[in-house]
């Protein structure tokens, strides 16, 4: 029996921004999160701004490898947010670092 591979929406979740803090030498915010009851540490909220415009994600902890001879990151934790979850994340670390 095969297992088909199907692409699915991203779905909303429960969200809930535990701890924020700004790091001093950039624009990102290490911040920790419980998401549907499963709480992952260590989330980095990555802000920048390029030609087309400003932008913001959500990267989750991962560690680093080498595999032949490159470097690569594996993460510990991912969940396929929807852009209200994002927005979401976003309003809670900006209420958190008033």
């Amino acid at each position: 029996m095969a297992i088909k591979k199907t692409k699915s929406e991203a779905k909303d979740h429960e969200i809930k921004v535990t701890r924020a803090k700004q790091f001093s030498n950039n624009d990102n915010i290490g911040f920790d999160v419980i998401i549907n009851d499963v709480k992952i540490l260590g989330c980095i909220l990555i802000q920048g701004e390029n030609e087309k415009g400003e932008y913001s994600f959500v990267s989750f902890p991962s560690h680093k490898a080498e595999k032949d001879g490159e470097t690569v990151y594996y993460p510990y934790a991912t969940v396929k947010l929807s852009a209200n979850d994002q927005k979401e994340i976003e309003k809670q670390i900006e209420a958190m670092l008033e």
